[in-house]
């Protein structure tokens, strides 16, 4: 399969279509990522949180659909497993005007399984049951953490399994009116200026709910250059409500849930560090998880041991960071950290996010304001 590349060093995989168990909130995702030496900086598929993929977008609130995975917070009970998870699939060409329902066409999900950027532009396809394979802390695909499952064959259901032992990814799920399903998208891809990798033109996804009706469209462009320090990574997204349908985002910290737990919206699950290691987010100003979560720094760092280091921006308006490296090592650009946000009927919420992928794991506040100049 292909590869995103930099300087002709294969640096990540992108993950269009994976044929997943619904309840881990199937996504396009991108993992392994790299640095330039090698090492991976992503997990995905953990042991603790089984629905953390790598790299990638995801909500855990779109009008009450679960586009995280795993169990939905709900007010005054807490996490609680809910039949109201959605999926986000390739289109060929975004739906227009409202929601779209599962009778239009069938779904890109079923036919296909990892997506990469292949080197005519157009998006490969694993065989069937190519989804990603378990992550670095060694869980098993789509193994859900016990005491997790939702019902007692759940603990044992694999990745692309439902309970029953079918495929998840529903084969009746729309893609919108005048779309043609297609396993991939339309994008061609080529070299960038800087010798990365790059998509011309952007990914249109659909974000369904269990019904195959459309809540968002999405349009996605992905780059992978050389940078100071290492490469970059850049993501453009637009999310668009449906012309007849305001859609309000979420979070768990919205819902009632306390402590910082704003998360959603672009979610990196970094890659464990060394038993020795220490992982270790900072800002320019703010050192430490409790004092960057829910913060709007232009930047943030996370470095993992001796291993490697991650420079995170993008923030508008009213996003936060929420921050993890305590119970697991992750960031998040949230949309939604501690208040809802709601797209009236047509509009589109915009965001470009960066991200420096560095082996030096040395990096000071000051050293990465000078490379991110």
């Amino acid at each position: 399969m292909s590869t995103f590349d930099v300087s002709n060093t294969p640096v990540a995989t992108y993950v269009i279509a994976p044929q997943l168990d619904i309840r881990l909130g199937p996504r396009p995702y991108l993992h392994p990522v790299t640095t330039l030496s090698g090492t991976t900086v992503t997990d995905a598929l953990c042991q603790d949180h089984p629905w953390h993929l790598g790299a990638s977008l995801a909500l855990q609130d779109v009008n009450g659909i679960n586009f995280w995975g795993g169990r939905t917070y709900v007010r005054d009970q807490g996490y609680t497993w809910l039949d109201d998870h959605g999926r986000i699939v390739p289109v060929t060409s975004p739906p227009d005007g409202a929601g779209v329902s599962a009778s239009s066409a069938s779904s890109a999900s079923s036919a296909s399984g990892v997506g990469t950027v292949a080197a005519s532009g157009a998006v490969a396809a694993a065989p069937s049951g190519g989804a990603a394979t378990s992550s670095a802390s060694g869980a098993g695909v789509g193994a859900f953490p016990s005491g997790e499952a939702a019902t007692s064959s759940a603990s044992s259901a694999g990745v692309g399994a439902s309970p029953s032992g079918g495929v998840a990814a529903s084969s009746a799920a729309g893609v919108g009116a005048g779309a043609t399903p297609s396993g991939g998208a339309p994008p061609s891809g080529g070299a960038s200026p800087s010798g990365g990798t790059s998509i011309d033109g952007a990914h249109v996804f659909a974000w369904q709910d269990e019904r195959g009706t459309t809540l968002l469209t999405e349009r996605r462009e992905l780059s992978a250059d050389l940078a100071p320090g290492g490469w970059q990574l850049t993501l453009r997204y637009a999310l668009s409500a449906p012309a007849t349908q305001a859609v309000t985002l979420g979070s768990p910290a919205t819902n009632g849930r306390p402590g910082g737990a704003g998360y959603g919206g672009f979610f990196w699950r970094a890659a464990p560090v060394p038993v020795s290691g220490e992982t270790l987010t900072f800002t320019q100003s703010r050192m430490g998880e409790h004092a960057v979560n829910g913060s709007a720094e232009p930047w943030l760092a996370l470095r993992a041991g001796d291993a490697y280091t991650l420079v995170f921006r993008g923030l508008r308006d009213n996003d936060r960071w929420f921050v993890r490296t305590a119970d697991y090592p992750g960031v998040c650009a949230a949309l939604a950290f501690d208040r809802p946000l709601t797209l009236p009927p047509g509009a589109a919420l915009e965001r470009e996010i960066k991200v420096l992928i560095s082996d030096d794991a040395t990096l000071e506040p000051d050293d990465i304001a000078k490379l991110i100049a």
